[in-house]
């Protein structure tokens, strides 16, 4: 009989749970502590809330075992999964000049649960426009104009630059080249969850007349022009274009990919600028401009020799 008792006001429990749980309640507790509830060895607390929960005390080994949405809630919250989110910043170059792509690692959550450092991507780009040279690897034709290289490295922070590859800009059969993350993995961790955004880069110094192709091109999207002097000192000039009137920001990033000095920033009009970059404070290293404009991201190498 007193089991019967218990079981019927276990279920009348429930019911009320349902009930509550069908309803809209905006942060209100129908029922705080509840009571507690025993059986065969097992006590029962409950909150009737938002949703359910209940705690679940075995009486015989002193273990408690939640369950309900909140509860779950917890775990996920304490059994996080890494996040990394990698990206290849838009860039412009010249015919014929030498450019450094960045990959760069924007942000890695949870970055202590990734107990390896090395990495692996894949970039795939347009073969005629960017032609691989020093350390950076040849590319593995993918038909077309296509073609991607395999890259390695280890990370050395939570954030940065994670590898910088090399390339000559040629005149090839397109006017801008994708650099797209084709894939990218931490090396024993299939685990993590990597969001990736992708770059292009720019051929400046080409325009269009027909089937016609000439050396000069007289207006041009937005982006950064080389520097002078290149390396720099004191000073640099930094020439850019824009493409959009608003907020546009231009900085200076070193080689973990933080931000140590701004530059210039304000509200710019559309066309060609240059400013005069202020480096007496800046020591010597390899460095890369940042371009950020309304809707798009720019950056470019600079070379610091005092």
């Amino acid at each position: 009989m007193k089991n019967y008792i218990i079981w019927k006001i276990i279920i009348a429990v429930l019911l009320i749970s349902n009930m509550a749980f069908s309803q809209t309640i905006n942060r209100h507790v129908i029922s705080s502590g509840g009571k507690q509830l025993g059986s065969n060895g097992l006590k029962i607390n409950c909150t009737i809330g938002q949703t359910h929960v209940a705690l679940l005390k075995s009486v015989n080994q002193d273990i408690f075992n939640g369950v309900g949405y909140w509860y779950n809630a917890s775990y996920i919250m304490n059994h996080p999964s890494p996040v990394s989110i990698v990206y290849i910043p838009d860039t412009s170059s010249e015919i014929g000049e030498t450019v450094t792509i960045p990959i760069i690692l924007q942000e890695n959550k949870y970055d202590y649960l990734i107990s390896s450092r090395e990495f692996e991507a894949v970039i795939k780009y347009n073969m005629t426009v960017l032609q691989p040279i020093g350390y950076t690897p040849e590319c593995e034709t993918l038909g077309s104009d296509d073609c991607q290289i395999k890259v390695t490295g280890n990370m050395d922070d939570s954030a940065g630059i994670l590898k910088n590859i090399d390339f000559v800009v040629r005149l090839g059969s397109v006017e801008n080249s994708p650099l797209k993350i084709e894939s990218f993995k931490w090396v024993n961790h299939n685990d993590v969850i990597v969001l990736k955004k992708d770059g292009e880069l720019e051929v400046l110094g080409i325009c269009r007349e027909g089937d016609t192709v000439r050396t000069v091109k007289k207006t041009v999207r937005a982006g950064l022009y080389a520097s002078s002097p290149e390396p720099a000192s004191d000073q640099t000039l930094i020439n850019y274009s824009l493409s959009e009137k608003g907020f546009t920001k231009i900085s200076l990033i070193n080689g973990l990919g933080r931000e140590i000095a701004v530059l210039n920033e304000g509200i710019a009009e559309p066309g060609r600028h240059s400013i005069l970059a202020d480096l007496t404070n800046i020591s010597s290293g390899l460095y890369y401009i940042n371009l950020v404009t309304p809707t798009e991201r720019f950056s470019r190498k600079l070379l610091v020799q005092k």
